[in-house]
């Protein structure tokens, strides 16, 4: 196991993420999910989901919306129509919350949410809230791991 902090600005505490398991592992046994919704501008910005997802060991997820869309496989989908999953660390990215998809997550051990909405619904169920672009969050995110782990 790598044992991992990420320096979050403006924030005096860090999250301390430790790498487990495997990009390749079912969903529904990963340890760390980084899932993406309707804040994402188009399909491709799943790559940005993914490079996060293996800095920490962890696996892509999407809400419903993104899947019907046709940008993702079913098999990433979290929610009561998709798979339930309960892994350590939950990222959600760019969504909002829908019963549907928090149906889906709401076992996860702790969950981080990163919205550019302050007053996004899925900051009242959080352990911790990023308000921010996911956009640039997520690359400084990696940019700091890669650095960290050089």
């Amino acid at each position: 196991m790598i044992r991992s902090t990420l320096p979050i600005p403006d924030f005096k505490s860090q999250i301390i993420i430790e790498k487990t398991g495997s990009v390749d592992t079912d969903i529904t046994e990963a340890e760390i999910i980084v899932a993406g919704g309707r804040g994402l501008k188009k399909a491709e910005d799943f790559s940005l989901l993914l490079q996060l997802a293996e800095c920490l060991g962890g696996m892509v997820g999407a809400s419903r919306m993104v899947v019907e869309e046709g940008w993702i496989d079913r098999e990433h989908q979290v929610g009561y129509s998709g798979h339930r999953v309960k892994p350590r660390i939950y990222i959600a990215c760019g969504i909002s919350e829908s019963p549907q998809h928090l149906s889906g997550m709401k076992e996860s051990g702790t969950i981080i949410a990163i919205n550019n909405d302050p007053s996004a619904p899925i900051f009242g169920m959080v352990d911790y809230g990023l308000v921010g672009d996911l956009y640039e969050m997520i690359p400084r995110m990696v940019q700091l791991h890669r650095s960290m782990h050089q």
